[in-house]
């Protein structure tokens, strides 16, 4: 009789615990850049809306995510912004800001023992220090996505190519190492949102012979390139190809024929629908389809979701307070605490949106499939869609890009070569 008494009290302060948990409200800091936001809208419904998440019938905790505007020109500003908003308290902080800001928050939550969750490149840190301890990583999107542009190179064994880029897949915050490695000569050119920019930078490509062109940024700032091209394409037949975190592309003002070869990453059918109900729920009844995906906004969604899942299974998990952030020591509970959330999100696994989110060496990301399909447009209507092949980090039998059968290249033109003829004269 007394062990099942024993039994019973452990039971119900352990339900009391998880209760405790659920039913009070975690406060967790977001800094993020302003242009992340820009290009994907949705995300501050996703975060404020938190708590309307059904998670394949997994009881959550119950979340508050507060979001901070990174500022571009002073990061001591966008720190005052988070010692604000932790003296309200807080379980963790993430970050997608931006370089100077970055290794100024990591150091931050390492001195004052906050669980620090970055979606930041690597490279932001390379003179940073941190506790590794509290400190849980996960991939930028890009960085995977990206690999896929060295492998068609290499596959069709691509000359004179030009990366055409905005600010999405953050390539003006990183190194330049989309093509390390590989023997092809290419360039970088930063698209514009000046039209008369973007025609001087079309007529340069054409002048310096690019045969290669790989658009890798948004599908509002794409067709901008695209159409100025197209005004001279019977001058400058290139191979073009889109690179994309959006779900699809037109080309309204693309008069003539032009085949771009697009990639995009295919969401997963297991976690699809969930995604999609809860969008459509959030937004009011909105239209959200699968041409709405956008890869950033549903690792913001997956990450919400193990967030959720990690606060519920660290026992009696409370609010982290700092009244003065600097001068202040470490306290040893907050920091206990952290390191129990850091090692329940990595203890998670979770198949999300885009494909399972994995750990390796100590960072989570996707496990992406990327869609290869080639569009054809002509008078501003894509004339045919065809899937040409996929991309996957993993492979088959050893190859990332497979083509679908009878597709040897992707480089095939539909246009007539065109001849120069040159006369000497005597």
């Amino acid at each position: 009789m007394n062990l099942y008494v024993m039994l019973m009290t452990v039971l119900i302060a352990y339900l009391n615990c998880l209760l405790h948990v659920r039913s009070q409200t975690h406060r967790i800091v977001v800094v993020i850049d302003n242009t992340i936001l820009e290009y994907n809208k949705n995300i501050e419904k996703i975060l404020s809306n938190s708590d309307s998440l059904v998670d394949q019938g997994v009881n959550l905790a119950q979340t508050e995510f507060k979001i901070i505007i990174a500022d571009k020109n002073d990061s001591l500003v966008t720190l005052d912004n988070v010692c604000a908003e932790m003296k309200k308290g807080a379980v963790a902080l993430i970050d997608m800001s931006i370089p100077s800001s970055a290794v100024l928050l990591r150091s931050y939550a390492s001195s004052l023992g906050i669980a620090y969750i970055s979606v930041v490149d690597k490279s932001y840190f390379r003179y940073g220090s941190g506790d590794s301890t509290i400190h849980y990583q996960i991939e930028p999107t890009a960085v995977e996505i990206l690999q896929i542009v060295a492998d068609i190179v290499n596959f069709d064994d691509l000359n004179n190519v030009a990366i055409v880029y905005d600010e999405t897949f953050d390539i003006q915050n990183t190194p330049r190492r989309i093509l390390t490695n590989v023997p092809a000569q290419h360039l970088y050119v930063r698209m514009s949102s000046d039209p008369t920019e973007t025609k001087r930078q079309v007529e340069m490509l054409k002048r310096i012979e690019i045969k290669n062109i790989f658009i890798i940024g948004n599908s509002r700032k794409a067709p901008d390139f695209l159409e100025v091209a197209n005004v001279i394409s019977d001058e400058f037949d290139v191979n073009w190809f889109f690179l994309t975190k959006d779900s699809k592309l037109t080309c309204l003002k693309c008069d003539m024929e032009v085949r771009v070869t697009m990639i995009t990453a295919s969401p997963q059918n297991s976690v699809k629908k969930q995604y999609d109900n809860f969008m459509q729920d959030i937004l009011n009844g909105g239209i959200f389809g699968r041409d709405s995906f956008k890869i950033d906004e549903a690792l913001v969604y997956d990450l919400m979701r193990m967030i959720k899942r990690g606060i519920t299974n660290v026992t009696d998990i409370q609010p982290i307070v700092y009244n003065e952030c600097l001068n202040t020591t470490t306290n040893e509970t907050y920091l206990q605490q952290s390191q129990q959330l850091v090692t329940a999100l990595k203890n998670i696994g979770l198949e999300g949106v885009y494909g399972p989110l994995v750990e390796e060496n100590d960072i989570t990301r996707y496990k992406f499939t990327l869609l290869i399909n080639q569009l054809t447009f002509k008078s501003g209507n894509n004339i045919n869609n065809r899937e040409v092949g996929n991309w996957t980090e993993a492979g088959e039998d050893g190859r990332r890009l497979v083509l679908k059968p009878g597709i040897t290249s992707l480089t095939k033109s539909n246009k007539k070569k065109l001849y120069r003829v040159v006369t000497v004269a005597n």
